[in-house]
């Protein structure tokens, strides 16, 4: 009887999830020299590499994921940003690794965007000619007299 039991008991602590719980995941994603990346989208991985959940970065490339189900001991994190240019990951997506639990902070280092620079490329997209480029070239002509509007 005493050897089922402690076979009983050992056969459900192999089957339940390594460490299951929660935890809150935190950190700052920065470009490749450091200005806070606003609007990337931070993805939580359990250590089965299934995602948990995602959130995104405020203005100052902070996020918090606060009360993540995590259902093995580790966990990682993806950074994915897209400027309708490209788009970038941080380069620890998968080979680092963190405890599932408690409060985590995620070393910036491990969220930063390595081929990103906001300084030099602004985070918005580049002026193609369009309708307003269209506007401002017969505008000059106008006012040059280059163009007359003939009225019905």
């Amino acid at each position: 009887m005493r050897k089922a039991l402690l076979i009983i008991t050992a056969l459900a602590l192999l089957s339940a999830p390594a460490m299951a719980g929660t935890c809150t995941i935190r950190g700052t994603v920065t470009d490749a020299d450091g200005i806070p990346v606003g609007g990337a989208q931070v993805t939580l991985f359990d250590g089965n590499r299934a995602e948990v959940t995602t959130v995104e970065t405020d203005a100052g490339g902070n996020f918090v994921i606060p009360g993540a189900r995590v259902d093995t001991a580790d966990c990682t994190v993806r950074v994915f940003y897209n400027d309708r240019r490209q788009t970038y990951n941080n380069a620890a997506y998968f080979t680092v690794s963190y405890p599932a639990t408690g409060d985590r902070l995620i070393p910036v280092k491990d969220t930063r965007l390595e081929t990103l620079h906001l300084s030099a490329s602004a985070s918005t997209p580049p002026r193609t000619p369009g309708v307003s480029a269209t506007a401002a070239a017969l505008a000059f002509m106008l006012a040059m007299g280059a163009v007359k509007i003939r009225r019905r």
